[in-house]
């Protein structure tokens, strides 16, 4: 239910498909600071845990960090994904969580 309200909070309405088009246009040209945010706020929507929260948001720092806040969603390729975690893991080599990323960066770039 959570989820419902936040995407209806969020701009989305179930009974117009056209709004909801100019929505997921706007959505794609959301850079990686803007995509934190909505992340953040639907993992508070969706009432996950605080740690695992930080947790999720240090991994996203970590890549915001990597290529910078103004980095366009959709600019970012799976060969950009893949050699940040490649780095992640040659520099820290208990860098484990790696499939974490894999799941938050999935979802940054549904947007």
């Amino acid at each position: 239910m959570r989820s419902l309200y936040s995407a209806l909070e969020g701009g989305w309405n179930p009974l117009d498909e056209r709004s909801n088009e100019e929505l997921k246009k706007q959505m794609s040209s959301i850079n990686l600071l803007q995509a934190k945010v909505l992340f953040e706020q639907y993992h508070i929507a969706k009432g996950t845990r605080e740690k695992s929260r930080r947790s999720y948001l240090s991994k996203v720092n970590q890549f915001i960090s990597y290529y910078g806040e103004d980095k366009k969603v959709t600019d970012i390729t799976d060969y950009e994904i893949t050699d940040f975690l490649n780095t992640m893991e040659r520099n820290d080599k208990l860098w484990y969580r790696v499939i974490k990323v894999i799941a938050i960066l999935s979802f940054c770039l549904c947007f």
